[in-house]
């Protein structure tokens, strides 16, 4: 059972996630996520995810959100909610793994610690990687039940195999977690000289949920060439990874990567030691398999990086947050002998609930300030208003899909947002950005939601004025990511455009197009 401890860090957990939730806006992957799982019955979902996807992971994220959309309705609650779920899984996870190593104590900050990293961020997130959390910690989980049990091991061998096939249809990256199960059995075969053929069967079975993924990655593949951003795979990107996935969120000192590097070097080779220390003391109960489970899991954006060179050609911290899992259980060990001191033990976790608790404020506070920031960016002047009022029949359109999704989710005017229009070129897009992300994104959108789109050249045919929300200023964060390209659209067809004045956190422009 989990001690009341225990019960009161998860307490805490989900109250930061859920407060924070509450201010937090959706971003445009949540919102395509949101268009995506609202549908009203589990055949639509299917269909949507295997022709013409917006929101581009495998089922189980979006099942599970579809079903919390069943019963508390379509908004950011039900979206996140699998997140949270997940992050609370993992916490939960944790505590047992470790409770099996260490001492309680240990334990406690094992299932603790991952709230002070940007893991955390994950539990606010309407997509998987919050989920992914949790699965990854009940596959190591299981898998340690199933090691050091010899007989009545059958729950926990299926477990295994679940959580392995849940996770390779939660993210199409999570292959990466393979490698850690694979270099501890290969260290468990070495020591007992023999197969543990049960084992690798459950392995077996859940590396097989693959072929569930299967259709709906041939589909999604018509984006792989979105996915890069022009950056060069470099050994550096490792060093970023574990910043991201492990330095606390609040401490801007870690965002220089060389102190960082220097940092984080110390603290892992300190933990090593000490951990090692530990288990030749036999003051935890750490088999060698184990051992070797979590330094791989610990050291995931290696992997990743070594995937990246030959796959995906990119390494966002997102794939490779379930180092975060394994770090958190090293760390534990490696704190294990202050845990065993009563007084100490007791001060630290003590320490740990208020750094989580103020930590939670901060982040409180932040999504509370960028709302009311947003929010209050969407407000029109009064003139830029008269003007768009003026012409009640006259359509809005963005070319932007971040834009449009703030705009048409968050703009309180319903007789504004029934206006709005994204429109889509391919050619101009490659032209331009080199990419044909918001062309497919605007395609699959068309098939699936009531949401108007339109293509440009159509629009640039048509005579007299059109009304377009132009997004140019580079400090103007995610809605201006690089890929807008409608000032190079207007030089090139000679148009005239006339500025009637900023909204929607762009600049409203009226535009007449050559015959």
């Amino acid at each position: 059972m989990i001690p009341l401890t225990g019960i009161a860090f998860l307490v805490l957990t989900a109250a930061i996630s859920l407060i924070w939730s509450s201010f937090k806006l959706l971003g445009v992957d949540e919102w395509r996520a949101l268009l995506t799982d609202s549908r009203a019955s589990i055949i639509q979902l299917f269909e949507i995810q295997r022709t013409c996807p917006i929101s581009l992971d495998p089922m189980v994220n979006h099942l599970m959100a579809n079903v919390a959309m069943r019963i508390f309705g379509a908004s950011a609650f039900a979206l996140r909610l699998p997140s949270l779920l997940g992050f609370l899984t993992m916490q939960v996870c944790l505590f047992f793994f470790l409770r099996q190593i260490a001492t309680q104590r240990a334990a406690l900050f094992a299932m603790a610690f991952p709230a002070l990293t940007p893991a955390l961020y994950y539990s606010v997130e309407g997509r998987p990687y919050g989920l992914l959390l949790g699965l990854c910690a009940l596959m190591m989980l299981s898998w340690q039940t199933a090691t050091r049990r010899q007989t009545n091991r059958t729950v926990a061998l299926i477990t295994l195999a679940l959580a392995l096939a849940l996770l390779l249809n939660t993210q199409y990256f999570r292959v990466l977690l393979f490698a850690p199960i694979a270099i501890a059995e290969l260290l468990r075969t070495l020591q007992r000289k023999r197969l543990d053929l049960p084992l690798l069967a459950a392995v077996g079975a859940g590396a097989g949920g693959i072929v569930f993924a299967l259709p709906f990655m041939r589909v999604a593949s018509e984006f792989s060439d979105n996915y890069n951003d022009g950056v060069q795979v470099r050994p550096q990107l490792i060093i970023v990874a574990f910043r991201e996935v492990l330095a606390p969120v609040h401490a801007h000192f870690f965002h220089n990567q060389l102190f960082f590097f220097a940092v984080f070097a110390l603290a892992a080779f300190a933990v090593l030691w000490v951990c090692v220390r530990q288990v030749r003391s036999a003051a935890v109960l750490l088999p060698v398999a184990e051992a070797g489970f979590l330094i791989a899991l610990a050291a995931l954006p290696f992997f990743g990086y070594l995937m990246a060179l030959s796959v995906t050609h990119a390494l966002p911290s997102r794939y490779v947050i379930c180092a975060v899992v394994g770090f958190s259980a090293l760390l534990a060990i490696g704190l294990d002998p202050l845990f065993r001191r009563d007084r100490a033990g007791n001060l630290c976790l003590i320490l740990l609930f208020v750094v989580v608790a103020l930590g939670g404020v901060i982040h409180v506070r932040q999504a509370r300030m960028n709302r009311q920031e947003t929010l209050s960016s969407l407000d029109i002047s009064p003139g830029v208003k008269a003007v768009l009022k003026a012409s009640p029949s006259e359509r809005l359109l963005f070319q932007n899909t971040v834009g449009f999704a703030l705009a048409s989710y968050y703009e309180p005017d319903a007789e504004l947002r029934s206006r709005m229009v994204l429109v889509y070129s391919r050619d101009r897009e490659m032209l331009w950005t080199h990419r044909d992300l918001e062309y497919i994104s605007a395609l699959h959108m068309r098939g699936i939601t009531g949401l108007p789109t339109e293509d440009f050249e159509l629009v640039e045919s048509q005579p007299g004025d059109h009304i377009f929300v132009v997004y140019t200023d580079p400090a103007g964060g995610w809605v201006n990511h690089g890929w807008n390209w409608l000032d190079q659209a207007f030089v090139a067809a000679h148009a005239k455009v006339s500025l009637i004045g900023p909204a929607f956190q762009g600049e409203v422009e009226s535009v007449r197009f050559r015959p």
